[in-house]
């Protein structure tokens, strides 16, 4: 930036020179010419033009510094010229990545007008529930969690993690699965009742039904919350990493993670999915390539502006029956994709919703258009080395589970993370939930140490693991009593691969995540002990 402003003034006092001189050659030339012309004048015009030189020689000095010589012979030196005031510079901005192009089929009028034409139809609907939480009116954003019989392990994380915000900026609602009983044993009884949703879809692992109870969820949030600017879909098993500040979630912009395949495995469900949809349905061969060229395979867990929440429940039923039927081409070429995995951002693609999609990481002070999908998964989750449709389920915060990692340049590797590691990379990708943790039961010493380090990370602090690590042997109580021995064990997790009959295809699809690269590795020490003996990291806090 210096070197640019030096630059302008060079350029700028090249040019004043410049002219200045040329200004100078032409009054020499029209004194010249009228002294030349005026030998038989009288004294009184030569008078005059003596005048005239001395008034041009005087304004010539006023305008350029003299010389050393000029200025000893001269009687009063004339002030010089001053330097042109520099301008102020411009306030630094945050690093902004180069736009990707926008989307062929963008429709910007479309856009614009799909929230007010939704919201329309839905309060010809709306019925009046008086029972609603006061927060669900004044929200900004709306977190629906999606429960089944597990009911909500998470849900004093959640309850902690809503009162960190301003009151009334945030708004949890559940939706839980239809046919599901709540029992007083159930996690989270009380709060899945206070926050329940009228909607109740029984959704099933895998199946379009899961896509339907998403749909109907988001409808009535956007029915109940008319304040809410983003819409977080997230699961029971989820935990917050990162507050809601102000600025953080854009306007109009929506967050959603995709799965990195190649481009065989994309080309391949491409094709299939197109000649699939123009054998079981009437679309002509024109709209099965759209739907074709707008296919990408997404994670579940998103979080969605309000006019992309809108535009998915206009679209409810043509995600429904084109989900159905490129799930069918998927289970041909043996991919094994469930249909909420990639129907709802190829439906906001197909039809014209989406400006562009930005793969970044997601941080304060970023701008981009009205519209635009950032890949930047705002739900960080791994799947373990072995082979399994399932992710990793983390129920200890030192436990380390061999999990799969991909690079940017798509080469996977396998690298052994413990749950607090995990979240160390969950602040440098400014992710802000991390899946799956169920740490039981509530209120026990783990529980409490996994609360203390969320709220320090919400607190804006980041824990840094020390290379140091104490060993401190607990001795064993006298009556015997297993709760006063603090012991960590070491044991093998036997991953077994359940699916039968997969392709080529499936290890890599199943497999393919880029949540985390090579860079976001955080440097661990494996701690195996015996029974009696406690290894416990000490923690340093520092402000991010």
């Amino acid at each position: 930036h210096y070197q640019q402003k030096q630059h302008q003034q060079h350029i700028y006092h090249h040019q004043y020179s410049k002219e200045q001189q040329q200004q100078e050659q032409q009054q020499e030339q029209v004194l010249q010419q009228t002294l030349n012309g005026s030998a038989s004048s009288d004294c009184t015009r030569a008078a005059g033009l003596s005048d005239v030189h001395q008034g041009v020689a005087a304004a010539n000095a006023a305008r350029q510094p003299q010389t050393a010589v000029q200025a000893a012979s001269a009687d009063r030196a004339p002030a010089a010229a001053g330097k042109p005031p520099v301008p102020p510079r411009p306030p630094k901005r945050p690093w902004q990545p180069k736009m990707r192009p926008q989307e062929h089929n963008w429709n910007k009028e479309a856009f614009a007008v799909v929230e007010p034409q939704v919201m329309g139809s839905l309060f010809k609907q709306a019925q009046q529930h008086p029972d609603c939480p006061p927060e669900w009116s004044t929200a900004q954003v709306a977190v629906v969690m999606m429960l089944h019989d597990a009911g909500w392990p998470n849900h004093l994380v959640w309850g902690r993690w809503q009162a960190a915000h301003p009151p009334g900026s945030v708004a949890m609602l559940v939706h839980m699965k239809a046919g599901v009983k709540l029992q007083l044993d159930t996690p989270g009884c009380d709060a899945i009742s206070r926050n329940k949703l009228r909607t109740s879809v029984n959704s099933k692992w895998g199946d379009i039904s899961l896509v339907q109870a998403q749909l109907d969820s988001l409808a009535e949030v956007l029915r109940r919350c008319p304040n809410a600017t983003h819409v977080a879909i997230a699961s029971g098993h989820d935990i917050p990493v990162q507050l809601i500040q102000p600025g953080l979630l854009l306007p109009s912009v929506s967050l959603f993670g995709a799965y990195e395949f190649g481009e065989p495995e994309a080309r391949l469900l491409r094709v299939a999915s197109v000649e699939q949809l123009m054998e079981d349905t009437i679309l002509t061969e024109a709209e099965a390539q759209a739907w074709g060229r707008a296919l990408i395979f997404h994670h579940q867990w998103m979080v969605l502006s309000r006019q992309h929440a809108a535009a998915l429940v206009s679209l409810r039923r043509d995600i429904c029956v084109v989900g159905r039927v490129i799930q069918r081409a998927c289970d041909s070429v043996q991919a094994g994709m469930a249909p909420d995995e990639f129907i709802l951002i190829t439906a906001l693609r197909a039809h014209g919703f989406v400006h562009s999609i930005q793969r970044v990481e997601l941080k304060p002070g970023m701008r981009y258009p009205l519209g635009c999908l950032l890949n930047s998964y705002p739900t960080l989750v791994l799947f373990p080395a072995a082979t399994s449709p399932h992710p990793v389920l983390w129920t200890d915060l030192h436990k380390k589970i061999k999990c799969q990692v991909e690079k940017h340049t798509g080469q996977q590797y396998s690298k052994m993370f413990s749950l607090n590691e995990c979240l160390d990379i969950c602040m440098e990708r400014c992710a802000l939930f991390f899946r799956k943790v169920q740490i039981r039961p509530q209120g026990d010493e783990k529980h409490a140490a996994l609360l203390i380090t969320l709220e320090k990370m919400w607190a804006g602090k980041r824990r840094k693991a020390s290379n140091a690590i104490t060993t401190s042997v607990v001795a064993k109580a006298a009556n015997g009593s297993s709760s006063n021995i603090v012991s960590q064990r070491s044991s093998k997790r036997q991953h077994e691969d359940s699916q039968v009959g997969k392709g080529p295809a499936t290890k890599t699809m199943q497999n393919a995540d880029s949540s985390f690269s090579a860079s976001s590795s955080v440097s661990g020490v494996d701690t195996d002990s015996g029974e009696g003996v406690e290894c416990v990291e000490k923690l340093h806090w520092d402000s991010v």
